[in-house]
């Protein structure tokens, strides 16, 4: 779908026909259409320095797509800097909405990415494109777009998260999941909820009621850094820390984690699997199908202050068609943002917005399990013949 994947065809000013290079932000960028690639004969380079802020990316024009449907991506790369994939979405008003695919670790040597995505309803075109976002140097080639028919799970799934553990979602939340009969997985802060307890955030005798009361208790590590800013030893002591902290507290062992900022690495990704973690989850946008899940790597819809429960109820119905897992997250539910913990208040919905969707989910029919339901219903798919 995307014209010119291989870069081999040269147009006008030194570009690859149907390349663009763009840029924004406070940065010195420079874009090479080099004379070397993966396979062939060209590629496509980024030079970031002088980074304050802003990416950088080569852009092919937006494809139209069909709204529901799975569209694979993949491209090679090499790089000196941790990169990342987004998704471009123009709605059929002709607005623009974005949507963060993965980070992309650093690689010496060249290495495939491969992510999929399903258009939200309201699409009328996407592109995806590998930007770097940080002083670096970036060379990509080979790009691929297509449409795909993953194989669907028995039925479709959804799961909804709370994240950092917030007095509001102990108030707002739960009276709404308890009034339409669902369940969720609340991914806790130790020190913010257990150890150096802070009053925006549950304590230990409420979290003691959420799990008397059937909900999951998932690992948020024990202060909230970014993991991949940190050395080895450090991660493991905000993953297995919290878990000894969690086991002293409350009695329990968390087999679910969710990586704080969305931020990984592979250093994180196994760490958290040496922890001994079922899944680690990102906040990756897209939802999980049978062909292509990562339980170190789950994906979710987000969300936020914009989210509507339009949007939502769309993201519920995609995933029935389609019957794929879907993990709604959400932060802080509330009519005006706690500050003190965590966060600047973007992610928040109000307890009416969140009683809205959580009826549409109850009336849709859909399962709705926590993270380690849908876990033990899922894994026994995937290793059918």
């Amino acid at each position: 779908m995307i014209v010119n994947p291989s870069l081999e065809r040269s147009g006008a000013h030194g570009r690859p026909v149907g390349w663009q290079p763009i840029g924004w932000g406070t940065n010195t960028t420079t874009f090479s259409y080099l004379t070397s690639g993966h396979r062939g004969r060209h590629s496509l380079e980024i030079q970031t320095t002088d980074w304050t802020n802003g990416a950088a990316e080569w852009y092919y024009g937006d494809r139209a797509v069909k709204a529901g449907a799975t569209y694979r991506f993949s491209d090679w790369y090499r790089s000196n800097a941790a990169t990342e994939v987004d998704a471009e979405v123009v709605n059929s008003d002709g607005t623009k909405s974005y949507y963060f695919l993965g980070p992309v670790p650093p690689s010496e040597g060249w290495t495939p990415f491969v992510t999929s995505f399903i258009p939200p309803t309201g699409t009328r075109s996407i592109s995806i494109y590998h930007a770097l976002a940080k002083a670096g140097d970036l060379t990509t080639d080979d790009y691929s777009l297509t449409a795909t028919a993953p194989a669907p799970f028995r039925r479709a799934i959804v799961s909804i998260d709370f994240d950092d553990g917030w007095a509001s979602q102990y108030a707002n939340a739960v009276p709404a999941l308890m009034a339409n009969g669902l369940t969720a997985t609340f991914y806790i802060i130790t020190s913010l909820s257990i150890t150096a307890p802070n009053p925006v955030c549950m304590d230990v005798t409420e979290l003691h009621t959420l799990i008397s009361d059937g909900y999951e208790i998932g690992n948020h590590t024990d202060t909230h850094p970014d993991l991949t800013t940190l050395e080895p030893a450090e991660v493991q002591t905000e993953m297995g820390g919290a878990q000894s902290v969690f086991q002293a507290a409350l009695g329990i062992t968390p087999t679910d984690f969710a990586y704080p900022y969305g931020a990984y690495d592979p250093t994180t990704v196994a760490i958290g699997e040496q922890v001994g973690f079922a899944s680690q989850r990102s906040v990756n946008a897209g939802m999980n199908t049978k062909g292509d899940i990562d339980f170190t790597q789950l994906k979710v819809e987000e969300v936020t202050t914009s989210t509507t429960p339009a949007e939502v109820e769309a993201w519920v119905n995609q995933a029935i068609a389609s019957k794929s897992w879907l993990i709604l997250l959400y932060h802080q539910v509330d009519t005006q943002p706690a500050f003190g913990a965590i966060g600047d208040g973007a992610a928040l919905t109000t307890p009416a917005t969140l009683n809205a969707e959580l009826t549409y989910i109850k009336s849709s029919g859909v399962a709705v399990e926590t993270t380690s339901q849908a876990i033990t219903e899922i894994t026994p798919q995937l290793h059918r013949s």
